[in-house]
């Protein structure tokens, strides 16, 4: 009898083992597409998703907008056994964003699928988007030129820019861009971030009379070497 219970023992124990297995096996998505899309950028996610899985058992997976180096857990809404509706609340401003989907597979979570955002359709954008798009780059640059005024690497303290009464900030910059080996909407911005103080409001479009400027540091004039940033932060600060 001894006998016959260690070997039912272990036949239970096997029987266990091998009914997790197959439950983790099964949790697996073997299918998932977006749906429709219903947002444009600078709104809110939201999306229906399609989606194949063995188990179904959501708590096993994760829809994620990730843009500019942070992320948000969509909250799930199950319409039939085929089809999700995910949202969020914080509103996609990265023309880069991507959807991530991951399930927790042995032990970790595991990306299954990554799909681009705005691929191709940045032409659809909402006035009200691009406001907040915008407004987006605007923080990225005040946060950065908080982060440098703290580390004291603003300007170069031994050079002053030549100027002549009544220079409107664009003419400066045009006339100094050429030397710092950028377009003029990088000289300018460069030139803003260098000198905080000289402008109303801090206002890029107002720059104070007879101010004196020192030239931006090489850091600083490095940022905006790339047309397209120099272009897209000039943007942001005007508006």
């Amino acid at each position: 009898m001894a006998k016959i219970a260690k070997v039912m023992t272990l036949f239970i124990f096997v029987l266990g083992s091998f009914t997790f297995v197959n439950r983790d096996a099964h949790a697996q998505i073997t299918h998932v597409s977006i749906n429709q899309k219903l947002f444009s950028l600078g709104e809110y996610p939201k999306f229906r998703l399609n989606i194949v899985s063995e188990s179904g058992n959501y708590s096993k997976m994760q829809f994620v907008v990730q843009q500019g180096g942070s992320e948000e857990r969509l909250m799930v809404k199950p319409i039939n056994k085929f089809l999700l509706l995910l949202t969020g609340v914080e509103d996609v401003v990265d023309p880069s964003a991507r959807l991530v989907i991951r399930e927790y597979r042995v032990n970790k979570w595991r990306d299954v699928k990554r799909f681009e955002l705005f691929s191709g359709d940045e032409q659809h954008v909402t006035p009200r988007a691009k406001k907040k798009v915008l407004e987006s780059e605007i923080k990225k640059v005040e946060s950065r030129l908080v982060q440098l005024q703290g580390a004291g690497a603003l300007n170069d303290g031994a050079c002053q820019l030549s100027t002549l009464p009544g220079q409107t900030l664009w003419r400066i910059a045009t006339q100094y861009s050429k030397e710092w080996g950028m377009s003029p909407q990088g000289g300018a911005v460069a030139i803003y971030e260098a000198n905080p103080q000289a402008f109303s409001a801090e206002s890029i479009s107002s720059l104070r009379a007879d101010s004196k400027l020192m030239c931006p540091s090489d850091l600083i004039k490095n940022k905006y070497k790339d047309p397209n940033v120099a272009q897209r932060t000039y943007k942001a600060l005007l508006n």
